[in-house]
Formats: C-alpha cells, structure tokens, sequence
C-alpha cells in the first residue's frame, strides 16, 4: 500500500510544478517586451507598470521634460488587456481552463504580429514606438491577469518587487522554504537575462525582440494546453 502513495501525491504536484515553469517562462518574455521597449521604442515599459508610473509622475512635474504620452497609453493599454482578460475567465473553473490558453495563443500572436511591423520599420518613428508600446502593453495586461488566474505565488510574471521582498525576508530552512527561494531567484534572473535579450535585440532590429517573446508565449501556450486538457 505504501509503494503507490507517492503515485496518487503526483497529480496534486505536478501541475503546480509545470505552472511554475510555464511563469517563470512568462516572465522572461516580459524582460525581452520591456527590454526591446524601454531601450528601443522611447522609454517605455510595457510590462512593468510601476515602472510607467513613477515615469509619468516624474514627467508631469514642471521642468523635466520627460515624455509622458507613452507612459500614460502603456498604463491604459495594460489596465484594458488585464481588464478583458479578467472578465473572459471570471467564471472559469481550475488553474488553467481552456480560456487561458485561448488568451495566451493571442498575446503570443500580437507580439508576432507586432514584432513583424516594427521589424519593417528602420528607424521606428515616434508615433509607431508609441503605439507598439502600448499594444504590447495590452497583451502583457492579458498575460498578468491570466498569471494571476494560475496563481503561481511569487510568479507574477511582469514585476519582482514583491518576489524580491518575499526572498530577501524569508528563511531558507526546510524543503518548501528553499524551493519557494530558488522559485523567486529565477523569476528574477529570468526577468534580467530576458531584458538583456531584448535590449541587444535591439541592436540588430527592434521588432526581433517582439517575435522573440511571442514565440516564447506560443511555447508556453502549447506546453500549458497539452499539460492541463490533453493529459
């Protein structure tokens, strides 16, 4: 009787477990988005909200003449995504119903299709950075909300601040607390390294770093979908 105990344990951790590594995914392509847009699309995040805040508060105050139309229509953009995406899975059942995949197939497939544009436009114009910023702060609105929906603790997928917070001030003693540690530590890392990709991306055309994150959120779409509906 003993030997089939871990057996039936197994559905009860594996799905938790692959929805870890599918944020933790996510949340590099956001570094990639937020990298292409900050260093390439006019300072901008399109992720990373709070980071758009503090950049529109500063730009309203008198004599900084920091742009704040691009902050400003990344916050509207990602409040709507996050918005729709929301609504769409309010009276969804389970960590992954099958409208989450439906959501990421299209954040996926409006950062290939955004990438593919900026790709074609040497260099960006203003009004084109602005409204790539703030389509592809929709989609990462839609992708935040359906990472709170999976609900992967410390794995937001657009922000570290609070991961950062709960891995500095938590003891690492015990399995469940260094788990939990090194969790945090990738989101982190991933963040990082996905930003560094998008900035050098940047280098060669900025559009690449879009198709970059898009074909990392269609992995993670796939990967999910085949995980939670097709055993």
């Amino acid at each position: 009787m003993s030997s089939s105990e871990p057996v039936a344990s197994r559905p009860d951790r594996s799905p938790q477990a692959a929805h870890t590594w599918l944020m933790l995914s996510l949340t590099f392509s956001t570094g990639i988005s937020d990298g292409v847009a900050y260093f390439g699309l006019g300072g901008t995040f399109t992720g990373n909200m709070t980071g758009n805040v503090l950049l529109l508060g500063i730009g309203l105050a008198p004599g900084t003449a920091l742009a704040v139309l691009g902050p400003s229509l990344a916050v509207a953009g990602f409040t709507v995504g996050a918005a729709l995406a929301g609504r769409a899975l309010r009276d969804e059942v389970g960590a992954w119903p099958r409208r989450t995949t439906w959501l990421l197939a299209a954040v996926a497939g409006t950062l290939l299709v955004l990438g593919a544009v900026v790709v074609t436009l040497d260099p960006v114009p203003r009004p084109a950075q602005v409204s790539a910023t703030t389509v592809a702060a929709t989609a990462m609105g839609m992708q935040a909300a359906v990472a709170r929906r999976v609900a992967v603790k410390d794995v937001n997928t657009v922000v570290v601040t609070s991961t950062l917070t709960a891995l500095a001030s938590q003891p690492l003693s015990g399995a469940d607390h260094t788990a939990g540690a090194l969790r945090r530590f990738l989101a982190v890392v991933l963040l990082l390294v996905g930003a560094l990709l998008g900035a050098w991306t940047v280098l060669a055309r900025p559009g690449l770093g879009f198709v970059l994150a898009g074909l990392v959120v269609a992995f993670v779409t796939a990967a999910g979908e085949r995980r939670t509906h097709r055993g």
